[in-house]
């Protein structure tokens, strides 16, 4: 008589090898009963890469020419490389594109060129329980990722990537009707400035609670994001780039007074602007808060070669952390990448941070 082993333990088993590949497919040779759970892990996320543009899609519809009888309502994370893939994904009929209808991520990650004329539409409602979606490198018409991700409406989560002005805003500037619940996290790398503005028109209105963006768009978006976020925000995190330093100088400073929740704040910066900063600072209220980070980078030394020209905005600063630390006990971090600028923190924070010097507040100093 064969041995026994009750569902819950091979259930356990099979959990525990989830990342053990090859032995997973040796489980499914063993018996049909093992064959569910796993496949539950071995299509848990299932890539259509770049490396096999045509071949990887050509094998799934090959090898599961049935949709109904199809592994892809085990998968959770469903990722698209190239336009190649998400072209014939979207043309290679619909059905077996819609077998993935359990996912919780989906990723779009192509080369920056050429998918304006690209149809998502198919990938609409692809799965009612999404909730992460991630745009790396894209050349779509704007208007049609923000139609996507207005298809899904438990939507947390939104990523958006791209290095350079390939992504265009075309199409029907009327807003979507509807907007998912975007109650997770928003990260907006590059030029992002449409896709901003497309989310400031949603009607559903914004609820991230942690956002982390690049500081290449204009100051007003950045200004009006999270100050339509400022009910639900927790963290945020901004990286000004080189350009744009100039642009901060003529902008109003955030707005934290409505954030009571916040925990969480970052700035990629440089030396100059800091009374930006300081001003942002000054409008926190949240009893949450715990830590500041300011990142310093070196192209500030093209602007202010003479850093006792600076004293007078960092002795604001130092004097507001130093408030926040003994008061409220936020944690204040200030950190320096020295790469080819010729300045030493260790040097310039006595002149700079006279008072977190002292108190021995100034945390890491990075040196790579």
């Amino acid at each position: 008589m064969l041995p026994y082993l009750p569902p819950e333990i091979l259930d356990l088993i099979t959990d525990h090898l989830r990342d053990e590949t090859t032995t997973l497919e040796a489980c499914c040779l063993v018996s049909k009963s093992w064959v569910p759970r796993t496949r539950r892990h071995l299509f848990a996320r299932v890539v259509f890469d770049s490396f096999q543009e045509t071949t990887s899609l050509e094998w799934w519809m090959t090898t599961f020419p049935d949709p109904s009888d199809s592994p892809a309502h085990y998968t959770r994370t469903l990722e698209f490389y190239t336009l190649t893939v998400v072209t014939a994904a979207t043309t290679h009929g619909n059905a077996w594109v819609r077998s993935f209808n359990s996912i919780v991520a989906l990723e779009v990650n192509t080369e920056p060129w050429g998918g304006f004329d690209v149809s998502l539409v198919r990938l609409h409602g692809l799965s009612p329980t999404l909730k992460c979606l991630c745009f790396d490198h894209p050349s779509f018409n704007l208007i049609q990722v923000i139609r996507l991700a207005c298809s899904f409406p438990l939507l947390e989560d939104f990523l958006f990537n791209t290095p350079s002005d390939l992504a265009i805003d075309l199409g029907d500037p009327s807003t979507p009707p509807t907007s998912p619940k975007l109650t997770g996290s928003l990260v907006l790398k590059g030029q992002s400035a449409f896709i901003t503005r497309r989310l400031l028109d949603l009607p559903g209105g914004l609820h991230f609670t942690k956002i982390m963006m690049d500081f290449r768009e204009p100051m007003e978006s950045v200004v009006n994001l999270v100050s339509r976020c400022s009910h639900t925000l927790e963290s945020l995190t901004l990286d000004c780039h080189f350009p744009l330093c100039p642009v901060v100088s003529r902008s109003p400073p955030l707005d934290f007074s409505n954030a009571e929740k916040l925990e969480y704040v970052e700035f990629n910066w440089g030396l100059t602007n800091v009374w930006w900063i300081t001003a942002s600072l000054q409008t926190v209220k949240s009893k949450y808060l715990r830590q500041i980070t300011i990142k310093v980078w070196p192209f500030v030394r093209f602007y202010h070669p003479q850093t006792d020209m600076l004293q007078p905005e960092w002795g604001d600063l130092d004097r507001l952390l130093t408030e926040l630390w003994i008061s409220r006990s936020v944690l204040p971090k200030v950190k320096y990448n020295n790469v080819g600028s010729g300045l030493d923190l260790e040097e310039i924070a006595p002149i700079l941070l006279p008072e977190l010097t002292r108190r021995g507040l100034l945390g890491e100093l990075e040196r790579k």
